[in-house]
């Protein structure tokens, strides 16, 4: 997944989180206290009560099917056996991404405008 590492370079850490949690902060407080759904090609951490099960549901399904489409017009899979991880939050301002990781925030996915795929 060479976009999920190319726009992760351009943003530094914290930058776009709301309260001033970093977002190794937000993942692991996501990770203990985050609802997760896990799907073939992506881990995903929601806020504990932001949206309803077939919303994340939905949302992880689409995740997942864009991977799959990304990687098909790639001619392969770079990823290996690990996951792209996903953390969508009240906390994060502005989508952006990290190493593997994707930050988006809970109302973009919600009204389902979020740039999923970084």
């Amino acid at each position: 997944m060479v976009l999920v590492l190319a726009a992760g370079s351009a943003c530094q850490p914290g930058s776009a989180q709301i309260d001033s949690w970093t977002d190794g902060e937000l993942a692991r407080y996501l990770m203990r206290n985050g609802v997760a759904v896990n799907v073939d090609h992506a881990s995903l951490w929601f806020d504990s009560g932001a949206l309803g099960p077939n919303q994340m549901d939905r949302f992880s399904r689409l995740v997942n099917r864009g991977i799959v489409d990304i990687e098909a017009y790639l001619g392969g899979s770079h990823l290996g056996s690990q996951k792209i991880r996903y953390f969508i939050s009240d906390r994060v301002e502005i989508s952006h991404s990290t190493a593997r990781s994707i930050f988006l925030p809970i109302d973009k996915v919600r009204d389902r405008t979020a740039p999923y795929l970084h």
